[in-house]
């Protein structure tokens, strides 16, 4: 059975995306996130993983910027 991926270039702009949005403290949320999904940056991204990660962050983005960041990562 293959599991698809996200391209780690993919992993990657979620992360700073979030981090814009958000601000600086986004690194240690990030870091927090990909830690409980043993996730290694720089790393292909299994796309389950992935999906459930966009949604935790969409909780964390202010309504008024959900909408762009959907369009960018979902």
């Amino acid at each position: 059975m293959t599991t698809k991926v996200v391209k780690r270039r993919l992993a990657a702009g979620l992360d700073n995306d979030y981090i814009d949005f958000v601000g600086p403290l986004g690194v240690v949320i990030m870091e927090n996130y990909f830690k409980n999904i043993n996730y290694i940056q720089g790393q292909p991204m299994d796309l389950a993983s992935y999906n459930d990660l966009v949604n935790k962050l969409l909780q964390d983005i202010g309504e008024g910027v959900r909408s762009e960041f959907c369009a960018r990562h979902m």
